[in-house]
């Protein structure tokens, strides 16, 4: 049915490593005043847990989206933030693939990821994976839900 509507259903995103891509308003602040061009890949972020009914609750959270058109050179600031994890990075780039299509400071975008941006930049609906109650809102702030969500 949802087929025929044209409807496609995707998941948030799954970092694989949250202590290097989620940062907080102040991290956020500080890599775009380091860098205009960092703002470009720093997105608004909600967890699950951040959804109510109908509603959600940002709580200043930031994902840093370097997505596998990034490039390193082209965000100093944000290489020299993702080089503090780059160990556990390298770890996690190639840990479930026999070969890993991304670099180490890349997000490892999975089958069930929208897998671009675009759809995550339109107005969605999200809601959390798992709940007890309804947990539906809105977004039309192009909000980056993680992978306890879905849009």
């Amino acid at each position: 049915m949802f087929k025929d509507l044209g409807i496609t259903f995707y998941r948030g995103i799954l970092t694989g490593f949250n202590d290097a891509f989620w940062i907080s308003k102040e991290k956020r602040d500080k890599l775009i005043a380091e860098d205009k061009n960092a703002e470009k890949i720093i997105k608004p972020f909600l967890r699950g847990k951040d959804i109510d009914r109908y509603k959600y609750n940002f709580s200043e959270l930031y994902l840093i989206y370097s997505h596998s058109d990034v490039k390193e050179k082209d965000y100093p600031g944000i290489t020299e933030h993702l080089k503090e994890y780059k160990s556990e990075l390298k770890i996690g780039a190639g840990a479930n693939q026999k070969v890993s299509l991304y670099e180490w400071w890349q997000l490892q975008v999975d089958y069930y990821s929208s897998g671009t941006y675009k759809n995550f930049e339109k107005e969605k609906l999200i809601w959390m994976e798992l709940t007890d109650q309804p947990k539906f809102t809105y977004d039309d702030k192009f909000i980056y839900p993680d992978k306890r969500c879905w849009i």
